[in-house]
């Protein structure tokens, strides 16, 4: 994982060509993608490594894999991607 100049972690680049390659897996039937649990979304929360832009890349790149599937998954689980959300009453820009 990289580093921007800020100290927030970046997504591998070698996941962007991974993650698109799990069709070539013919016998995948469950796929799990476990975010940290500690996701940052507002400043005061900076000191965490995976940022909702993070999240949002990985993301992308994950369904751009699972879209390239011959035959569908039987169990998909994404774990820790709802510490993105507001808190009640909290307005974004």
């Amino acid at each position: 994982m990289g580093f921007d100049f800020e100290g927030e972690i970046n997504p591998p680049r070698q996941w962007r060509k991974l993650l698109p390659m799990l069709s070539e897996l013919p016998h995948l039937e469950n796929v799990a993608l476990r975010f940290d649990k500690h996701c940052a979304v507002y400043p005061t929360h900076d000191d965490k490594p995976q940022t909702e832009l993070y999240q949002a890349i990985v993301l992308k790149w994950f369904f751009a894999g699972l879209g390239s599937l011959q035959r569908p998954l039987k169990e998909l689980a994404i774990q820790n991607h709802q510490k993105t959300a507001p808190p009640p009453g909290k307005i974004l820009n």
